[in-house]
């Protein structure tokens, strides 16, 4: 949305995957990415500093409220996969949001995708209901509604659902370490040369990228904050 709309820069409120009890601020620059590690040192040098002026609440520019985003974002997934392809499937999922940042515009794409969805802790007015985290020590409740529905499926994000783990169809947690080792496996599979492809990923992503871009001969970089 930084991007959409040319602004200047972006604050997210969020504690990611931590407990209810934790809370920050993570701040994104005009280019609609986090900040650079010099664009971080800066910021705190402002802050220590005190190098910034304050004004009255009177001189405030209006506060715009812009609910597009759910939108935009689901239009620009839709466009980069085979919707009719997932419609034709008639998936059956699950999806535990833990009540936060996901909990609408999941159910919105999974609906999209023609999906049946059996939604679970997906309600933004109410606190988390187990730890944000979505490990399979945390996803009790997921693993029996998947089971008891006879889903497909099961997805768990974590508070601002930059975290995507899954339940397999037996109701067994899969871990998120998997998640994007399963991407990237089914994407190289359907790539007859992937001479001059290779997989980026950061520096906490599971050795299996690693080893699947090993079988496919494909080039694997991983990336720190600084050099992704």
């Amino acid at each position: 949305m930084v991007r959409k709309l040319n602004a200047n820069g972006g604050i997210m409120i969020t504690a990611s995957h931590n407990p209810i009890e934790w809370n920050a601020l993570k701040f994104v620059n005009s280019l609609g990415t986090f900040l650079t590690q010099s664009q971080i040192e800066s910021l705190i040098n402002i802050y220590h500093h005190s190098s910034f002026l304050l004004k009255p609440s009177t001189e405030y520019k209006d506060i715009i409220e812009d609910n597009s985003a759910y939108d935009i974002h689901i239009s620009e997934i839709l466009s980069s996969v085979d919707v009719e392809k997932i419609k034709n499937k008639k998936f059956k999922v699950v999806i535990d949001s833990c009540n936060g940042a996901g909990s609408i515009i999941t159910v919105k794409l999974l609906k999209e995708l023609g999906c049946e969805v059996i939604p679970i802790n997906t309600d933004v007015t109410k606190i988390f209901p187990r730890n944000p985290e979505p490990i399979p020590e945390n996803l009790k409740q997921l693993c029996e509604v998947v089971k008891k529905e006879n889903a497909q499926v099961g997805f768990a994000q974590d508070a601002d659902a930059d975290r995507l783990a899954i339940v397999s169809e037996k109701g067994e947690g899969i871990g998120e370490e998997y998640t994007l080792a399963f991407a990237v496996k089914n994407i190289l599979s359907k790539i007859k040369d992937a001479t001059n492809l290779f997989v980026a990923t950061n520096l906490s992503t599971s050795k299996m990228v690693e080893d699947i871009c090993n079988e496919y001969n494909v080039k694997c970089y991983k990336c720190s904050r600084k050099n992704c």
